[in-house]
């Protein structure tokens, strides 16, 4: 009995401590894909310029910092903090959705208007 009530105890701390090692936003992506692997995948197919997916790029680098500082400024977030953050992922999800889907690519001069060769 006493080993019995060892062993659940023991689960129970090791299942207690692992939830607690988890950051809650660590494995949050609404689209599906992280918002940098979005803008590598488009900088790679060549749907962004170097100049639109450095841009981007410091838009997410600023996004993480201001999640960052959030946390730093009294260890949670609260709902207004959560809301900004939601509102500016939102905008950058957009912004990279509209600059891949524009008519400017990196190799613009190769293709015709019709997209062929």
């Amino acid at each position: 009995m006493k080993l019995r009530s060892a062993l659940i105890l023991s689960a129970l701390s090791f299942g207690l401590m692992a939830a607690a090692e988890a950051h809650p936003n660590d494995h949050y992506r609404p689209e599906g894909r992280s918002l940098g692997e979005r803008i590598d995948h488009g900088y790679r197919t060549g749907r962004l310029t170097p100049h639109e997916a450095r841009r981007l790029d410091a838009d997410r680098v600023a996004l993480h910092r201001e999640r960052e500082r959030f946390w730093r400024d009294d260890g949670r977030l609260d709902w207004r903090e959560r809301e900004a953050l939601r509102r500016d992922h939102r905008e950058l999800s957009r912004d990279i959705w509209r600059q891949s889907h524009d008519r400017d690519c990196r190799d613009h001069d190769r293709w015709d208007r019709r997209g062929y060769r």
